[in-house]
């Protein structure tokens, strides 16, 4: 596929790489690592155990066959950024620079000198770039050979010293194979994919977070710790990830929705909030069971499963109430109460869970609501409301 000159995609990859690189770095790092991202660098780890820090710069190319030559944007780029953080003295001591990119440097070129390794030279990489500010014509990249060419040659050196570069690095889909070795051992292999999914969602979350409300703060790796056994917990015989706790649909109409579970609230409550949660259940069951099958966590065969002994439980109960005091039809007073009892059962006692420890009550509610959407419902809040939905179907047949 052709990108169009104006495309974003390049750039987007950019972004979702540097993210994906600080998980995994983070990942790797020591217990007491923290982390933050497009702090002096796009990302920037420290440990209070060793008082160390490391900065990093990432670089992705869409193209596999990106070199990392003596005159690249990468190099020079990134030299620009270390060379003013130095100038100004705002490098942290015991600090150490790491360029990762996608791009592969050339045998005797300053990135291979700057690899680690046996022939790392940081005199010959220092020969090579001092040569490259001194020559070059690229006039994108002057400023870059400004700022290094104004450090005094203890400064250059100093400087190179500190700098590592990670060449030829896995790309953006690549890479998720890193942090899936990293996480392997936290769930069973077949959930593997369904975790990391997870976390990264989690951890975008957290990143978005640190740079709209907390750009001062770290990112701890305890936390990613946690988050992780939290969600590998969900994957077992008694569990199910929970997906939409806080997911709220885009438009509520209590008024006006026409399907049939919101009648049947209509018929028994005229609380326009107690009615919009309700569809907010009804949501977030959908969406969250919906997931789980095409996930292959639950076979359709569980879900009627699940409605079965859902209809059971509400059938008892409902029979228990009709036992206390059958409503007569012509009584509206005692049918309402009769359905907010009924209603309120499910909302606020009933304890039905799909599996043992999935205890989200939006599950149960929302399958509740589900099983009373059918065309013939085979829940109901008011007594008489399959009578009265009957009626309507004759009515509007005739």
């Amino acid at each position: 596929m052709v990108m169009s000159e104006f495309s974003a995609g390049p750039q987007a990859a950019g972004y979702l790489y540097q993210f994906r690189q600080a998980l995994l770095l983070l990942l790797q790092g020591s217990e007491e690592a923290e982390l933050k991202v497009e702090g002096l660098d796009d990302i920037d780890i420290s440990d209070a155990t060793t008082s160390s820090r490391l900065h990093a710069q990432v670089k992705h190319h869409v193209s596999r066959a990106a070199d990392l030559t003596d005159a690249s944007a990468d190099i020079w780029k990134t030299i620009m950024v270390w060379a003013t953080h130095l100038l100004s003295g705002r490098f942290p001591p015991n600090v150490d620079l790491a360029l990762i990119t996608t791009a592969t440097a050339p045998k005797g070129s300053a990135g291979a000198y700057l690899r680690e390794g046996r022939e790392r030279s940081v005199d010959d990489a220092l020969g090579i770039l001092r040569g490259v500010a001194a020559t070059s014509t690229n006039r994108s990249l002057a400023p870059a050979f400004a700022a290094f060419s104004a450090l005094s040659g203890s400064q250059q050196r100093f400087l190179l010293e500190r700098v590592k570069i990670f060449d030829g690095a896995a790309n953006l889909v690549d890479v998720a194979e890193d942090i899936r070795a990293e996480i392997r051992y936290a769930t069973h292999p077949e959930f593997i994919d369904l975790v990391q999914e997870r976390l990264e969602g989690w951890w975008l979350g957290q990143i978005a977070r640190q740079l709209l409300e907390r750009p001062d703060s770290a990112l701890p790796r305890l936390e990613i710790h946690l988050k992780l056994a939290s969600i590998a917990e969900q994957f077992h015989a008694d569990a199910l990830p929970i997906d939409f706790a806080s997911s709220i649909p885009d438009a509520i109409d209590a008024a006006g929705d026409k399907r049939i579970f919101v009648s049947q609230l209509r018929e028994v409550t005229p609380n326009k909030l107690r009615i919009e949660r309700c569809i907010i259940d009804y949501y977030r069951a959908y969406e969250q069971r919906s997931r789980w099958l095409r996930e292959e966590l639950l076979l359709a065969t569980d879900l009627t499963d699940y409605e079965n002994r859902l209809v059971d439980e509400w059938e008892r109960y409902r029979l228990a109430l009709e036992d206390e005091a059958a409503p007569d039809e012509s009584d509206s007073a005692a049918c309402l109460v009769f359905g907010r009892k009924l209603l309120g059962w499910m909302e606020t006692e009933a304890e039905i869970p799909i599996r043992e420890r999935v205890t989200e009550g939006y599950v149960m509610r929302g399958s509740f609501h589900m099983l009373a959407d059918q065309a013939r419902p085979r829940i109901w809040w008011h007594p008489f409301f399959l009578e009265r939905l009957e009626k309507l179907t004759l009515d509007h047949a005739g």
